[in-house]
This record gives structure tokens, C-alpha cells and sequence, in this order.
């Protein structure tokens, strides 16, 4: 998720073809297209809830994109789809329910915000010429087995994992609470404020790192503002939102499985995603290192020689 924050997306060895904006929005409107269709037949020919439903038309709106990034050969048609998805998939929630409260308008006014706020980080089709370096590398270890492996890894993995995150707003839009409650004093307000911290602290790393981007020599490394106390803060502050939305869930009763969404974000980012943007940014700054030892990984915290969070 957003190579950039780190500086790190360049001109991959392996070059994907570029295309066009009017072919991203085909994209993606092949891709609505497609999600409502499968959703509308889930729902009314197989009596799907609108959970199941609105899940199958996710998959077949990434389905349809991932034609396009076929066709395109360039796997970052699909990259602006996860944050835009949450968007209509809990519109569609609050319309299939027959109840409104304050607290399924504050769920979908947070996801928006969120959502927004990705989408105001660069043009959605910005990438048009090259392609995500992860995605190049992926490519030359596959070969031949590449679109394969972007089919699950890098469109179907992201679109499951994202459903599952904002899964416990579901109870909160729709009103049909599930078994895993859990009860403390003002719950729901504490869980909405953690989720708008979270995105306070991602838009203040986002400016910190433009600020930082203008006058950055070759090869620096950004240790100022919240970038001094974690290596990673979008990484922490995506964590700290789905954990926000997690707790809004269970201030109302979720299903349990709906409850591992945070869990899954946090495990995807602490050793996956962290991992490789370090081992990219030692190879391509070797003064990283030092900011490995000073600086802790993912949760902020005090700056120190040896420390690792």
C-alpha cells in the first residue's frame, strides 16, 4: 500500500506498458458495471443478505479491472480500486437497511474521509507510465506466471482484505448486530475518534513528506515530524483506522470472524509490507540503516539507538 510514502516508487527495471486515462475510466466503469450486475443477482435471485452480495459484486468489479490490467499489461489499473470500493459497498448497505442512526452515518462519514483522502494523495491514473516497483519485481521472479499471480496477489488479496477491515461497519449501517459485543463506557464515540486520529495522523505524514520531498537531497531520509517516531506512520495510522472501525463494529455486535479484519491489516503491514520497504530503502540509502536503529518500525515511539516496535 502506497510505496510512495517512503519515496521508493521509480522507474521499475521491468517496464509495464502505459495507458491512458480514458482507458482507466472504462476500466473502472466496466468495473461498476460489473459489481452491481453480480450484487443485483445475488441479491434478488439468490436471496443473498446484503453482506454476501455486495462481497460478490466486490470480487466482480475487481474481476472486470483485472481484464483492463490484462489487457494494459500494467497491474496499477487496479491500484486507486480499493480505496474507492468502500465507498458505494456501504452506500448499498445503508440503502438495503430500514433503519438510519447517527452511528451508521458516522461509519460511512469516516470510510468517506478515509477513502478521500487516499484519493487526494495523486491522480488515480497518475500512473499511467511505469508501475509500482513491487509489481515489477513480482514480474521478473514469475515470468510467464505473472498475470496469475497478480490476479490473486495484487487485485483479489487487497479487495478481500479491505472487505474484510470495514466488515464490522456492516452491523453498524444495517442494524443487524452479531454474537460479539463487546460493553465499556462511551465505546462507539472512542472507537470513531480513534479512527479519526488515525486519519489526522496519515494526512500529517502525507504533508510532512511532500514538505520533505521539495528540498530533499538525493539519497536523505525523512526522521522529522511524526517521521521520527515510526519509520512507517501511514502504515500505523491504516492499522489504528481498520482498529477504530473494528471497535465501532463490536460497540454493536459483530460476527467473530468480523473481528479479525485489524488483526489481518496489522499482520499484512508488520511483516510483509515493512519488511520489504526496508530491505528496498537499505539497498537504495544505505544511511537507512541508522534510521533502522533509531527509529521504531510501526507503532510511534521514543526515538532510541536500538529500539524496534
Amino acid at each position: 500500500i502506497n510505496a510512495e510514502y517512503m519515496g521508493t516508487c521509480v522507474r521499475p527495471q521491468v517496464m509495464a506498458p502505459p495507458f491512458t486515462t480514458p482507458y482507466w475510466c472504462c476500466a473502472y466503469a466496466a468495473g461498476a458495471a460489473a459489481g452491481t450486475l453480480a450484487c443485483h443477482y445475488a441479491a434478488r435471485e439468490h436471496n443473498l443478505a446484503p453482506l454476501a452480495a455486495s462481497f460478490l459484486g466486490d470480487v466482480a468489479a475487481t474481476v472486470a479491472i483485472y481484464g483492463f490490467s490484462f489487457a494494459a499489461d500494467n497491474g496499477c489499473v487496479y491500484d486507486a480500486y480499493w480505496p474507492i470500493a468502500p465507498i458505494p459497498i456501504a452506500a448499498y448497505w445503508l440503502l438495503s437497511s430500514s433503519t438510519r442512526s447517527l452511528e451508521a452515518y458516522t461509519g460511512l462519514g469516516l470510510l468517506a474521509t478515509w477513502a478521500i483522502r487516499y484519493l487526494s494523495i495523486e491522480d488515480p491514473s497518475s500512473k499511467v507510465a511505469n508501475e509500482d516497483w513491487r509489481y515489477a519485481d513480482i514480474r521478473a521472479k514469475t515470468g510467464r506466471a505473472y498475470w496469475l499471480a497478480s490476479l490473486f496477489s495484487l487485485h483479489l488479496t487487497p479487495t478481500a482484505t479491505v472487505f474484510l477491515a470495514m466488515s464490522p461497519l456492516y452491523p453498524v449501517i444495517s442494524g443487524h448486530a452479531g454474537p460479539l459485543r463487546v460493553d465499556w463506557p462511551y465505546r462507539f464515540p472512542v472507537s470513531a475518534a480513534i479512527s479519526a486520529a488515525a486519519i489526522a495522523l496519515q494526512t500529517a505524514a502525507d504533508k510532512q513528506l511532500h514538505d520533505f520531498r521539495q528540498t530533499a537531497q538525493p539519497g536523505a531520509v525523512l526522521e522529522r515530524g511524526v517521521w521520527a517516531y515510526s519509520r512507517h506512520p501511514n502504515y500505523f495510522g491504516e492499522f489504528l483506522f481498520w482498529a477504530g472501525v473494528c471497535g465501532m463494529g463490536l460497540s454493536v455486535g459483530v460476527e467473530r470472524w468480523m473481528a479479525t479484519g485489524a488483526a489481518v491489516v496489522f499482520a499484512f503491514f508488520r511483516f510483509a509490507s515493512i519488511p520489504l520497504m526496508d530491505t528496498r530503502m537499505i539497498e537504495r540509502r544505505p544511511q537507512y540503516g541508522a534510521t533502522i536503529r533509531r527509529v521504531s518500525a510501526f507503532v510511534p515511539w521514543f526515538r532510541s539507538s536500538t529500539h524496534e516496535t
